[in-house]
């Protein structure tokens, strides 16, 4: 995984060098659970947490841009079994590739694949102490994102997104039950600012 975050964040580095392209900081607020295929002893129900990482965005034009990111976010689900309350808690570093569109009066849609590399999972269940559950979690943890927003000329912006979850989070039975699997979807929402490109300086 270490590879992987190296290439993503050579790749962005690179492209943040590009004429056109603009790096920026997001960061906003996360509720995420975790949808089983059929009911199961567990209910999972909405975790709320944080994201915060880089982003860059690289003109196409006719309003289009391509949006690569990396960002940490926490994610999880509060559960309950046989009426005890525990909550999962996943420590994420997430990489989504967008397409984007911005009409002229600053709304934009966007929309693309994310790959989710899992850095850390825990359960604690009721008053017993936090277990690690990292080995019981498949990883990387595949999404689409879904999203709308608002850009001013300036940089500022602010999104509504939806991660909606791919492929099953799941290794054992400790996440599902009985073989179901399991996803896990987030509701995000963010603020962040692109930095203003100068360009490349003017020769004389």
């Amino acid at each position: 995984m270490k590879k992987i975050s190296s290439v993503i964040l050579l790749i962005i580095s690179y492209s943040a060098l590009q004429a056109q392209a603009q790096v920026g900081l997001k960061g906003g607020f996360n509720m995420s659970s975790f949808v089983a295929s059929y009911e199961t002893e567990i209910n999972y129900s909405t975790k709320t947490n944080f994201n915060a990482g880089i982003i860059v965005s690289l003109p196409m034009g006719s309003g289009l841009s391509l949006q690569p990111e990396m960002y940490y976010s926490g994610e999880g689900a509060d559960i309950e079994v046989d009426n005890v309350h525990g909550v999962y808690s996943f420590q994420m570093l997430n990489v989504p590739v967008l397409l984007k569109y911005t009409a002229p009066f600053h709304l934009f849609a966007e929309t693309g694949p994310q790959a989710g590399f899992l850095l850390g999972a825990t359960i604690k269940e009721g008053e017993f102490p936090s277990t690690d559950v990292k080995s019981q979690t498949k990883s990387p943890n595949y999404s689409w994102a879904f999203g709308v927003g608002y850009q001013l000329p300036a940089g500022l912006g602010l999104d509504i997104r939806y991660n909606l979850g791919l492929t099953d989070i799941a290794k054992s039975n400790n996440i599902s039950y009985n073989d179901a699997t399991v996803k896990s979807n987030v509701f995000q929402i963010g603020i962040y600012f692109l930095f203003q490109n100068p360009g490349p300086a003017n020769k004389n």
